[in-house]
Parts: C-alpha cells; sequence; structure tokens
C-alpha cells in the first residue's frame, strides 16, 4: 500500500467503515475484563497497574497486554519503515513506534525491579512520555 493514494483509500465510506470496525474491535477486545477475576487494576501500595493473580490475569498479562502490543508495535514498526522507504523522508511515525515498544517493556522489566520509584519511573512516567510524543 502507497502512503502517497490516502486520499484515494481514505475516503468518507472506507473511513467510516474503519472507524466502526475500531470500536467494534476495542469493545470485543475488553469483554474479558468484565470477569472479575480478569482484572487489570491500579495498585497504589506499589503505584502501578497490575493484573488479577488468577490464571486469567496472567494470560491476559502475557497474551493481550504482551504478545499482542509487540505485534502490534512490530507490524506499526513494519509499515513505518517500508513508508519512510518509499517517502525516502524521516517522520515521527517511527519514533513513536520505538517509545511504544519502549513503553511496554518498561512494564514488564518493571517487575524485575525492587525499588518503588523505579518501577514508578518505569510504568507511569515511561508511558506518559509516549502519550505526549504521540501524534
Amino acid at each position: 500500500m502507497n502512503p502517497l493514494r490516502y486520499n484515494f483509500l481514505f475516503n468518507e465510506k472506507t473511513t467510516v467503515i474503519m472507524v466502526v470496525i475500531c470500536w467494534l474491535f476495542a469493545w470485543i477486545h475488553n469483554l474479558i475484563y468484565l470477569k472479575p477475576e480478569c482484572s487489570f487494576t491500579y495498585d497504589p501500595t506499589i503505584l502501578q497497574f497490575v493484573f488479577s493473580n488468577d490464571r486469567c490475569g496472567a494470560a491476559l498479562s502475557l497474551y493481550q497486554d504482551l504478545v499482542y502490543n509487540v505485534v502490534l508495535a512490530l507490524l506499526s514498526t513494519a509499515v513505518d519503515i517500508f513508508s519512510l522507504t518509499r517517502l525516502r523522508s524521516m517522520s515521527s511515525a517511527t519514533i513513536n513506534s520505538f517509545l511504544y515498544v519502549l513503553m511496554l517493556a518498561s512494564f514488564h522489566i518493571s517487575d524485575y525491579v525492587n525499588d518503588v520509584t523505579v518501577q514508578f519511573l518505569l510504568t507511569v512516567i515511561v508511558w506518559q512520555m509516549w502519550l505526549s510524543a504521540a501524534p
């Protein structure tokens, strides 16, 4: 797909269809969190968001959080690199994808750190850096 064909590919009809599909996917993707044993909540004692300790929480942490988001980030980075080579110019999208991978990795690395302040920096602060860099 050529990024220079944006106006052709994203006309009003296809844009509405894509927005509806994204909303449906987001709702379906998050239905699992309605089960109490599959929660994702903020724990103020350790200053970070945590999945429940049940088997469902562990599966969500690994598959829906880590694997899904790593694959999404890699696909996004691949599309960005492809687009950049086609356009032969630098783009903030690649930097944003890199920050997204850094944010995701820091969340999981923080589990191995004992210092609460460092855990806070690796989770909330890195998330905020990524969110502030998002276009």
